[in-house]
């Protein structure tokens, strides 16, 4: 706890003012969700007659019942899991190897191959071509159509090939030292080090 007889009197006021601001600021994002949860704990009655307004009224847990016995409930969070899992191991899986190979000098037609990964940027073919081409790929209505198909974005690459670029030479060249090879140099010395842009 900060003592606060070092601060003058002006530093005193600034921070009492600071810590006012910032608990009206607390509360004022904290309230929707403990007002949606006092209502979702309150009867229909009350809550469609707007009684509800910081504590639940007429306390029934009704609502919480339907909902989990409702089996798209669960097939909803299911879907949740296996896309927001599946598609970050597969997009890391694309754009973590891309980007290494795009930030290496000595990768033949590396200016050429940056330029296509910024085209995608630049011009996207649209929702329906998109459709299309998943729809003759056979995709539509699976697990694996949505994850693939959005697993690598042009930006994300550009990104990490920045950091990765940002590297210095020196920590590669040590690997090598040691007897590292090119997958190695990527895991052991790239990944950890970029881990702040993965996230």
């Amino acid at each position: 706890m900060t003592n606060m007889n070092l601060y003058s009197r002006g530093d005193k006021l600034f921070v009492i003012v600071n810590m006012v601001l910032i608990a009206l600021f607390t509360i004022s994002t904290l309230y929707p969700f403990i007002y949606i949860a006092s209502l979702s704990l309150s009867t229909g009655f009350e809550a469609r007659a707007g009684n509800v307004v910081l504590t639940p009224v007429g306390f029934t847990i009704e609502a919480y019942k339907q909902v989990l016995s409702e089996p798209l409930f669960w097939s909803s969070y299911a879907n949740t899991f296996i896309y927001t899992i599946g598609g970050t191991l597969m997009s890391l899986a694309f754009i973590i190897p891309g980007a290494y190979a795009l930030s290496r000098p000595q990768l033949y037609g590396r200016r050429f191959w940056n330029l296509m990964v910024a085209f995608t940027m630049w011009f996207n073919a649209g929702l329906i071509p998109f459709f299309l081409n998943m729809r003759d790929l056979g995709l539509l209505d699976s697990y694996f159509g949505i994850i693939i198909g959005f697993a690598v974005n042009g930006f994300n690459i550009i990104l990490l090939r920045n950091f990765f670029e940002g590297i210095p030479q020196s920590f590669e060249e040590a690997a090598r030292m040691d007897g590292a090879n090119e997958l190695q140099v990527l895991w052991k010395v790239f990944v950890p080090l970029t881990v702040s842009s993965i996230n």
